[in-house]
């Protein structure tokens, strides 16, 4: 035996690459049999284009969110040629009267309608004396004046703690407090009708107050007033308003902005709080202006009113005067439908991935009408919403509607969003025109 023989043995391949080979030529089939797959079923393209608005739609929620919230139905302008300019003239008393340089009655303009401030109706069935900030006076039997209470007020934000001296020889004698709230205007202090707290239980001299109406001012003076109120089985009567002076409690808070900003009109502001009340005409030159009655809102809305006749007015300050003008509502879209818009697209891409895997599968004709009607509804719907932002933007652009999350409709995530909406619809019909021209015309139903 030749002992220099030896048996060649191959040498062994690299596991890793033989692992990379193997995945390269499954990969490779894969898509091999994938494109050719499109060979023999002439309905797969259509299907996978029909089922791409599903992902779309659902993916980019994160840019539709955004951009629903600022979608508005309407907002309130000034009707031109209703401008009504009336001079405030201010009282010894604290309160304004006004002269009206025009104003159109029941279609006759009037001239310098001067007006007056209406006394609150003391003979009222509804007149509760408790409950308005005037000093207590004797009832009845009643002979003994509850002694004026001394209030202070300290507090942060919406809560604040009212805290009342001075009670103590008759503190069983008081069912309870009527506080009224205050404003500091220039070197005087004017009521603030809607902040009223009655009722007022104190616990060991204190009592926790909420006013939302400080939320939204700035560097303005609050003070209150507080009237003791008896209870019904003594000899008292109610107290003396409190006093405002530089020893009572008050909280300041921060402001609300330019004479003509909207915050100027909203619940939370008093800008216009030392103009507010009811007035009628001083000197009627006939019956006819003797109806009209106007009603100026501490929120800087003024209401004329008479006969049938109602107008709500937005104010403005123009130097030394007041303005108005009346208001209209106009709506940018009947109603805020981009919610819905959205949860239907969304509902419907997904309906749009069952529908193309049974293009896929029948190829038949009642699949093709099936995603006609889904397509068709996307495609509405979605130039619906397109429509709501459009419209909201053309409104943003006029200057007449003021978002305050926004100065206009269409930024990155609007993009996103309405770009997403028009992918769905042209995929939609891009897979409809190719399952229309594919569809099997031979399929018949077999029944098993």
């Amino acid at each position: 035996m030749d002992q220099n023989r030896y048996e060649e043995v191959p040498q062994k391949e690299n596991k890793f690459l033989k692992g990379l080979k193997g995945l390269g030529r499954y990969f490779k089939f894969v898509f091999v049999d994938f494109f050719n797959s499109f060979k023999y079923n002439n309905m797969k393209l259509a299907a996978i284009l029909f089922a791409l608005p599903g992902l779309l739609l659902g993916f980019f929620m994160f840019a539709h969110v955004p951009t629903i919230r600022n979608v508005s139905v309407s907002y309130v302008r000034s009707i031109e040629g209703t401008d009504t300019t009336f001079a405030p003239t201010l009282g010894a008393d604290g309160t304004y009267t006004y002269t009206l340089d025009k104003y159109l009655f029941d279609g006759t303009e009037y001239q310098n309608v001067a007006l007056k401030l209406t006394a609150v109706d003391t003979t009222a069935s509804s007149y509760n004396e408790d409950f308005q900030p005037v000093d207590g006076t004797a009832k009845g039997s009643k002979t003994t004046q509850l002694p004026t209470p001394v209030a202070t007020l300290e507090g942060d934000g919406d809560s604040y703690t009212l805290t009342v001296t001075g009670m103590d020889e008759v503190a069983t004698q008081v069912e309870s407090y009527s506080v009224f709230l205050y404003r500091q205007v220039g070197q005087n202090y004017y009521h603030i009708t809607y902040t009223d707290v009655n009722g007022v239980s104190l616990v060991n001299g204190e009592a926790k107050l909420t006013f939302n109406a400080l939320s939204a001012s700035s560097d303005y003076v609050y003070k209150v007033r507080v009237k003791a109120i008896p209870k019904a089985s003594n000899q008292y009567y109610a107290s003396k308003l409190s006093e405002i002076n530089d020893a009572s409690g008050y909280v300041t808070v921060s402001a609300n902005g330019s004479n003509y900003s909207e915050a100027d009109y909203n619940s939370t502001s008093i800008k216009f709080v030392q103009y507010a009340g009811t007035y009628e005409v001083a000197n009627p030159a006939d019956d006819n202006i003797s109806k009209l009655r106007v009603k100026i809102n501490d929120n800087g809305t003024v209401e004329y009113t008479g006969g049938n006749k109602a107008v709500e007015a937005r104010l403005q300050l123009a130097g030394s005067n007041l303005r108005s003008s009346a208001q209209e509502t106009v709506y940018i879209i009947p109603f805020d439908f981009s919610g819905m818009a959205i949860f239907f697209l969304t509902l419907l891409g997904f309906l749009n991935v069952f529908i193309s895997l049974e293009l896929s599968k029948k190829k038949n004709l009642g699949s093709v009408i099936k995603a006609a009607l889904l397509t068709a509804a996307i495609v509405i719907i979605g130039g619906l919403y397109i429509y709501a932002i459009v419209a909201t933007d053309n409104a943003l652009k006029s200057g007449e509607l003021k978002l305050s999350t926004a100065t206009t409709m269409f930024d990155t995530n609007c993009i996103i969003s309405i770009s997403v909406v028009i992918a769905a619809a042209v995929f939609s019909l891009a897979g409809l025109v190719l399952a229309f021209i594919n569809y099997d015309r031979t399929y018949e139903k077999v029944d098993r």
